[in-house]
């Protein structure tokens, strides 16, 4: 894959680096003291709109432009759709880099199926047909395929049959997936923003 020179500002932007410069294929990172993860579309909209707005910290989007590039993170497709219907900048940065959200393959679906075997048994149909029809259950499967962190903004519920929306953490509770914030990403990644 080709970087994106002229949106990285990589240069001001310390990372570890022990891929020696390796990009593109996760596979090649066996033994980092973190594994590739996979993001939900809640962190790059919480990003933009709060914390890592583009104007204020352009280095959390180059800290991404890193992940991407270098196989550390991996998204679905699905994803990419979700952020393209926010209409702004993150639309414009998003749009440039659909080269690395994946379509779906046969493993995804696979687990895919198995998370709404579980959310139809355990959740309320309106809640079940809400989350199967959105982004969330191919995040998780994709994770649960790959053997990726899912990395999300939202919050496990202690008692899921209290809620009304079926939350990321506590389907990847259930399968154990890790499931961690962005904060705690940054920090195994060792960013440096």
């Amino acid at each position: 894959m080709v970087p994106l020179p002229s949106e990285c500002r990589e240069s001001k932007v310390r990372y570890p680096a022990p891929w020696l410069g390796k990009g593109g294929n996760a596979s090649s990172f066996q033994g980092l003291p973190w594994g590739v993860d996979t993001f939900h579309s809640n962190v790059f909209i919480r990003a933009k709109n709060f914390e890592y707005q583009f104007a204020i910290a352009p280095g959390f989007w180059d800290w991404i432009d890193h992940l991407l590039y270098n196989g550390l993170l991996i998204c679905g497709h699905m994803v990419y759709e979700e952020l393209q219907t926010k209409e702004g900048p993150l639309s414009d940065w998003i749009e440039k880099r659909e080269r690395y959200f994946l379509d779906p393959e046969n493993r995804e679906q696979t687990a895919f199926s198995r998370i709404g075997s579980h959310v139809s048994s355990y959740y309320r149909d309106e809640m079940v047909r809400v989350f199967l029809s959105g982004v969330d259950p191919w995040v998780i499967a994709s994770a649960m395929a790959n053997n990726l962190v899912v990395v999300s903004m939202e919050s496990r519920i202690i008692n899921p049959e209290s809620t009304s929306k079926i939350k990321i953490p506590n389907i990847c509770d259930h399968f154990t997936v890790e499931c961690i914030s962005i904060y705690s990403c940054m920090l195994r990644t060792k960013a440096v923003l």
